[in-house]
């Protein structure tokens, strides 16, 4: 199967195989010979394509000659020769370095063909509709990694045949799948001086330049080769002329860098500008990529679009709530101390006109994992195993370690109760299987206004929901109903931990799940202390299940949740019973 070749065959152990053009399943790479593979017909020394049954193309390496072939005339004096034997077997003469000759161009197909499967799988992933996920799970390694592991190859590939163009198609589509899109688009460029006219290589450089916004005009440097030429022009400068058979002159340290005194402030305020709004940076937040924007130009910014606005790669999981850079702020703030306090006054004349326009109630996207919802204050351990959810994790760790925990609607299996709860990641522990076990804890309910799919996974614009204040002449009932449901719970508590105490084995579920649901909230924040109490009642009481749970968040009056609770606190049976009836329940 293509995970099997994918996940525990090396490209050193495959060969094409000469009657179906074919890359031979795992079990048989052991046995396949070590030589070189038999030309195909219709494709050049240079590498080609073969159809196969399926429809789809694999590289296939051609060798016109042996590998112990003889030396071309004026290449070097005496025959070619091998060094190491079997399938790791590398082919060199006295006239050229590296992997060159049938051996090498064969290993290069394999890595291109390899990378073509990671990257095939990836995006088999990141396109499967998220409701076809929720029926039936998906094992495998995260997107991300598949997309990584085809990078990887395709820079293998590059390396063994610079001058291939597929070579560099394949490291621009591996480059597209990690989102860097710039040097992607600097790799299909690459490939486009070896062949002005690849179709694939054109179509691709008109996709990533779509993506950027660009007409594709400007010239890029690709931030992969840039780094190695400017080690080269480094390791050149200061050598001098070498003296034929002699040893060269001492290199000279390069001179210090003197600061520039001739920058007007003007200059420094141009260096200084936020991309988006083109004035100076007015509390600086710096995204994961490393790009820096005025705050509330990228929380604007982020109710269009889920991307970077400068290098386009996802920024979903940050949030637009997003934390300063302090240390630019006080930066800029010091250097130019009169222009901050008029971008400060700006700002501040623009979040009114917001708030007198009706434009204050504040919505935000959240990445949704769809399985069952949970209390605010409420803790739950996960452990991710699907690819989708694990991109998902990763790239909220990356952010502001927050996403939606929800729940598909009984009534109807496409569609989402309305209300979910954001939680934060407290704990998250990545296996060597690429899984992770997560502790987290709720924090607050939303209401899911729009939802929408990314790379597998469900999104929502969200806003935060919170209870109706009550009326002034009801606020001391509502105080005095928390104080008796706050009695009632704090009972119930002590009973079960004595319970727990004197079963022994059997108490450890119950004492679990007393800590799931988190600290005990004063008595005085009413919406809090309801939640609290309602996941230990639903958690323990044979008469409710999660449809009584997702009644109490949809709850938006504080005293109907409250009375709910007092009348199911009336009705639990004594610490044992409840044990034994709600062990089902409890996760």
């Amino acid at each position: 199967s293509c995970s099997a070749f994918i996940t525990t065959t090396s490209p050193r152990q495959l060969r094409a195989s000469p009657s179906t053009d074919k890359l031979p399943p795992a079990d048989a790479a052991d046995n396949a010979p070590a030589g070189p593979v038999s030309p195909v017909a219709g494709n050049s020394a240079a590498g080609g394509e073969a159809s196969t049954a399926g429809g789809s193309s694999v590289d296939v390496a051609v060798s016109e000659s042996p590998v112990a072939a003889p030396a071309v005339a004026g290449s070097g004096a005496g025959p070619a020769s091998t060094s190491g034997t079997g399938p790791s077997a590398r082919v060199s003469s006295p006239g050229t370095s590296g992997a060159t000759g049938a051996l090498g161009e064969e290993e290069a197909v394999l890595y291109s063909n390899r990378s073509a499967a990671y990257a095939s799988l990836c995006k088999q992933y990141i396109s499967r509709p998220a409701s076809h996920s929720e029926s039936a799970a998906l094992y495998g390694p995260d997107p991300r990694r598949l997309a990584e592991l085809a990078l990887e190859d395709a820079k293998k590939v590059v390396t063994l045949k610079p001058a291939w163009p597929k070579a560099h198609s394949r490291l621009g589509q591996a480059l597209m799948l990690c989102e860097r899109y710039r040097e992607a688009r600097a790799a299909f460029k690459s490939g486009l001086k070896k062949d002005p006219s690849n179709e694939s290589l054109l179509g691709a450089l008109k996709d990533v330049d779509a993506l950027l916004g660009s007409d594709g005009t400007e010239t890029e440097t690709d931030t992969e080769e840039a780094p190695a030429a400017g080690a080269a022009e480094v390791a050149g400068a200061g050598a001098g002329p070498s003296t034929p058979g002699g040893p060269s002159p001492p290199t000279q340290p390069p001179p210090k860098r003197q600061r520039s005194t001739g920058r007007t402030v003007r200059a420094a305020l141009d260096d200084a500008e936020c991309s988006l709004c083109l004035k100076l940076l007015w509390e600086p937040v710096t995204t994961p990529c490393g790009h820096t924007f005025c705050k509330p130009c990228f929380a604007r910014a982020m109710d269009h679009s889920n991307r970077c606005p400068f290098c386009r790669c996802t920024l979903l999981h940050i949030g637009s709530d997003i934390p300063v850079t302090r240390v630019l702020a006080n930066i800029l703030q010091k250097a130019f101390p009169q222009e901050y306090k008029e971008r400060a006054a700006e700002e501040a004349a623009a979040r009114a006109a917001e708030v007198a326009a009706g434009q204050g109630e504040a919505t935000f996207t959240l990445p949704l994992f769809v399985m069952s919802t949970l209390m605010p204050g409420e803790r739950m351990g996960l452990n991710i195993f699907e690819p989708r959810y694990r991109l998902l994790i990763r790239r909220a760790m990356e952010g502001n370690r927050r996403f939606g925990m929800a729940q598909v609607k009984a009534s109807n299996r496409n569609a989402l109760e309305d209300i979910a709860v954001e939680v934060e990641i407290e704990e998250c522990t990545a296996l060597p299987d690429g899984r992770y076990m997560l502790e987290i804890a709720g924090k607050r309910r939303v209401e899911l206004l729009q939802l929408g799919e990314l790379d597998g996974y469900r999104t929502a614009r969200c806003r935060v929901a919170t209870d109706a204040p009550p009326p002034a002449d009801a606020a001391q009932a509502v105080a005095a109903l928390a104080a008796s449901v706050g009695e009632r719970t704090d009972a119930l508590v002590g009973r079960l931990r004595t319970w727990a105490n004197s079963a022994g084995g059997r108490g450890a579920r119950v004492r679990d799940a007393i800590d799931r649901a988190g600290a005990r909230p004063p008595t005085g924040a009413h919406e809090a202390l309801s939640f609290w109490a309602g996941t230990l009642v639903v958690s323990f009481s044979p008469s409710l299940d999660y449809e009584d749970r997702t009644r109490l968040l949809n709850m938006r009056d504080t005293r109907e949740r409250l009375r709910f609770l007092q009348s199911a606190l009336e009705e639990l049976p004594p610490p044992g019973a409840l044990s034994s009836a709600q062990g089902c329940v409890l996760m």
